[in-house]
């Protein structure tokens, strides 16, 4: 039985990740020097919001109403402010043969270039990445991004290392780069020798007090098969009922003693249905790392009735 749901979880995640990674990917391309050609996309319309019947399927909310792992991406990925980050190969070309190719050609083509050129390309620590911001504001915003480094074995409280940092201003309905820095340099600042030890957290801000947002995003240099992810204890406390603001809502307060990967809440929707303001989060270990998720109920629920149904995982607990 664990077998088959971590595989359905898990399908679940993959296709969140794909159409997060798409979404954001189109929603760059309205920015017209991202593109010569000027794209000037501003999304896409994705197949499915909602089953009709109950089955598998691609929508991203069940028959139930049950919101999948896709629906909490596809939110994110629409969010009015976007920061996405994404790594491009320009350097240390391999040669090969006669001639000589780019990493992206090398591990493109495998008629390029032999297996053990391809390897060592895959492995190289050469790449840049490069971070967006897209907004569907409308109005000048402007705000700082911030580029941090975080180990997947970091220690209990550890905080993720600032690489680089800058302030930007974007038009209204605007999209555009705003900060490059290296794989080198995110390595070298958690202190790791091989991509699958750190991965890449981005925050952007804009605006103050009841005008202000913020963006996360991750970006991962190494497949998951190659990152020694530990076990991770979650802990989870859910706000009491004399604290809440409203019936139906309710925070959940989260920690971990190791790096968790797309944590993810969910409830028995038949017991309790609603959703969770947040979810498929990454979670750093420690007190000081703590992350807060509301959970939206479809009806009045108590604190206890919460805890009763609430289930947490993360990716390693599929291995």
């Amino acid at each position: 039985q664990k077998v088959l749901d971590d595989y359905l979880w898990l399908t679940q995640l993959q296709q969140a990740r794909c159409y997060e990674t798409a979404l954001t990917q189109w929603r760059r391309l309205k920015s017209t020097d991202y593109m010569e050609s000027g794209a000037n996309t501003m999304g896409v319309l994705y197949w499915q919001l909602n089953d009709i019947w109950q089955g598998p399927s691609w929508a991203s909310v069940e028959y139930g109403g049950k919101w999948k792992v896709t629906q909490y991406a596809v939110k994110n990925a629409y969010a009015p402010l976007l920061v996405s980050a994404i790594e491009v190969r320009k350097s240390a070309a391999a040669t090969v043969g006669a001639g000589t190719v780019g990493p992206a050609e090398a591990t493109r083509s495998p008629s390029a270039a032999t297996t053990a050129t391809a390897a060592a390309v895959d492995s190289a620590k050469t790449g840049e990445v490069e971070v967006y911001v897209t907004s569907d504001i409308n109005a000048d915003i402007s705000g700082t991004v911030t580029v941090s480094a975080a180990r997947f074995d970091a220690a209990a409280d550890d905080a993720p290392v600032v690489v680089a940092s800058t302030d930007y201003a974007m038009d209204a309905l605007g999209a555009g780069q705003v900060l490059t820095t290296s794989v080198d340099d995110v390595l070298a600042a958690v202190g790791a020798s091989e991509r699958s030890e750190a991965f890449v957290l981005v925050v952007a801000t804009s605006g103050e007090g009841d005008d202000a947002q913020t963006s996360v995003t991750y970006l991962y240099l190494d497949d998951f098969s190659n990152v020694a992810l530990q076990p991770a204890a979650i802990e989870t406390t859910v706000e009491s009922e004399s604290s809440r603001a409203s019936k139906t809502m309710a925070t959940i307060t989260l920690t971990s003693n190791a790096t968790a990967a797309f944590v993810y809440l969910e409830t028995d929707h038949a017991i309790l249905p609603g959703h969770f303001s947040n979810n498929a989060f990454h979670l750093l270990p420690g007190d000081k790392n703590l992350a807060s998720v509301e959970f939206i109920g479809d009806s009045e629920f108590t604190t206890e009735e919460l805890e009763a149904v609430l289930t947490v995982r993360s990716l390693r607990d599929t291995y």
